[in-house]
């Protein structure tokens, strides 16, 4: 298992960031201390909340509101809580490679399993390049999924998908360089 980088953090945190500001509004661009002296960041999909700060991360401006992520995490944590088994890093870029490949209506998701949330596979990968010794946690279908680290936690939303979608566990198909990546001797 990959160990924690501050300097694959920021990256991660910074790429969400930019991403944000394409769609979301200006409070969203930034980060910001919490109560506990967490440094948050939140694009709308996904929430991080880093126990040591990064100083490469941009602050939110004096003057706006961040978004109230106490209340949030609360909602998702309450209930009882079913651990999730964490994809393979090596996993989830062979999924989505092979997404980039080849089209079809189950692209860019990962699913979890039956009766399971079901995610965007590129946010989670993120969350998990964030916090590769997290643990993840759901409540049901809908609700996020909580990822605990020593270094933080994150919370990622489920996608909502049609009826007629099936909820199984997609399977890893590997192209040659993947597959000899992943299980070279």
């Amino acid at each position: 298992m990959k160990e924690y980088s501050e300097k694959t953090a920021a990256a991660v945190l910074n790429g969400v960031l930019k991403e944000a500001r394409g769609h979301a509004r200006e409070s969203l661009w930034y980060t910001w201390r919490d109560d506990d002296g967490r440094q948050c960041a939140v694009d709308g999909f996904r929430a991080f909340r880093l126990d040591a700060p990064i100083d490469s991360l941009p602050e939110m401006p004096e003057g706006m509101t961040p978004v109230n992520l106490k209340a949030i995490y609360d909602l998702a944590q309450a209930g009882t809580m079913q651990e999730l088994e964490a994809p393979d890093l090596a996993d989830l870029d062979a999924l989505i490679a092979y997404d980039r490949q080849c089209k079809g209506r189950k692209n860019n998701l990962y699913m979890f399993g039956q009766g399971l949330p079901v995610v965007n596979a590129k946010f989670l990968r993120d969350a998990l390049r964030v916090f590769p010794d997290a643990r993840l946690y759901c409540r049901d279908v809908i609700s996020g999924i909580v990822f605990k680290s020593e270094h933080g936690d994150g919370l990622l939303l489920p996608v909502r998908i049609a009826g007629d979608l099936s909820r199984e566990r997609r399977e890893v198909i590997y192209n040659l360089s993947t597959f000899a990546a992943r299980f070279a001797v």
